[in-house]
């Protein structure tokens, strides 16, 4: 098992498994389409492409944006290119370690560089994450909600699986808010629940299993805390979390535009609610940057809306330009920000 996860932990590794998982969709999606597709993506413009590629980076500016505004709480002087940084060097190891799980790490490592404090580094990504979670919750359930009878009749196969991604994204919240707000609860899941975990041989280490709980439950008392003392923060960056999703599921409709599809306003929100649904999926997939699933849960779902070539096409240059582009602009920042501290470390 150490061997297993130590492998997991090389992002050499991980990023040969995206390429690896990539390219498995890429063949079976293009070994008898390839002539079709080329032709379609020959038939986009530069500036088509160019404006997709500036959405995929303003989504980055705008994940910028709201770590400014939370570290701006701890400190004032904590700049919006510092906080485009952060998040382009978040969102590079986001994408090459399994289920996300790098990408804080190195944004604390960033942090220290950029002169935040490591306590207000934590309470800044803890903060993020409540409220992030919170409004892919809310508009996760509203989308559901709003075309449950379409996906239900053309998608029927599947739609578990898109509703799991949705409880998958709101289970730990919920058991979060239960926990912190009921000590009845928090009091019987320390003294029994843990134990009738362990005893079912779910949970291995029921101590260490306990203390990692504490753990979570402090640190998210303390973001919710924090939270609750600064309203017009939590405003700006709740508004700034919808205005990235918005963002995020609508660039295939522009994508669409481009390849000069035709689309109807039904057949738009259609792309632009599949593309969330596509994003719900991913949580359920611990693969480095949901790799291969993600480029055919898009072909799949899509293809109702536009046809096969359409779909493939569109994956491919979406996929291009919000994760494959934005994990090299993000090495290139990482490189480049750690050359500017390690210079001046040398010069101080």
């Amino acid at each position: 098992m150490k061997k297993i996860r130590a492998l997991f932990s090389n992002y050499f590794f991980n990023l040969a498994l995206i390429l690896l998982f990539t390219g498995i969709v890429l063949f079976f999606t293009l070994y008898q389409n390839l002539d079709k597709v080329l032709f379609e993506l020959k038939s986009v413009s530069v500036f088509w492409i160019a404006l997709v590629i500036g959405l995929a980076l303003s989504y980055q500016i705008i994940l910028g944006w709201i770590l400014k505004v939370l570290v701006n709480i701890f400190n004032p002087d904590y700049s919006l290119k510092k906080g485009v940084v952060n998040a382009l060097v978040g969102t590079l190891f986001r994408g090459i370690t399994p289920a996300s799980g790098g990408g804080q790490v190195a944004q604390v490592y960033l942090f220290r560089k950029q002169g935040v404090k490591m306590t207000d580094s934590l309470s800044v990504l803890l903060m993020d994450f409540v409220l992030y979670q919170i409004v892919c919750v809310l508009f996760g359930l509203v989308l559901l909600l709003f075309k449950f009878n379409y996906f239900l009749d053309n998608y029927s196969a599947i739609i578990w699986l898109v509703i799991l991604g949705w409880i998958d994204d709101s289970v730990l919240m919920f058991i979060l808010f239960s926990l912190s707000k009921s000590p009845r609860l928090h009091k019987w899941v320390s003294s029994h629940g843990i134990s009738i975990l362990a005893k079912l041989r779910i949970v291995k280490d029921q101590e260490k299993t306990l203390a990692k709980l504490e753990g979570k439950l402090q640190d998210f008392q303390e973001a919710w805390k924090n939270i609750r003392q600064h309203y017009d923060q939590v405003i700006q960056v709740v508004f700034l979390n919808f205005l990235r999703l918005i963002l995020y599921f609508a660039i295939p409709i522009f994508i669409m535009v481009a390849l000069d599809i035709e689309l109807s306003s039904t057949r738009a929100v259609n792309i632009f609610v599949l593309t969330a649904f596509v994003t719900m999926m991913n949580s359920l997939v611990p693969i480095p940057g949901s790799a291969g699933t993600t480029e055919a849960a898009f072909i799949y779902f899509v293809s109702n809306e536009v046809g096969y070539i359409a779909a493939v096409s569109g994956a491919l240059i979406w996929r291009f330009a919000t994760f494959h582009l934005i994990l090299v602009v993000g090495a290139l920042t990482f490189m480049l920000t750690k050359r500017y501290y390690l210079k001046k470390g040398v010069t101080e």
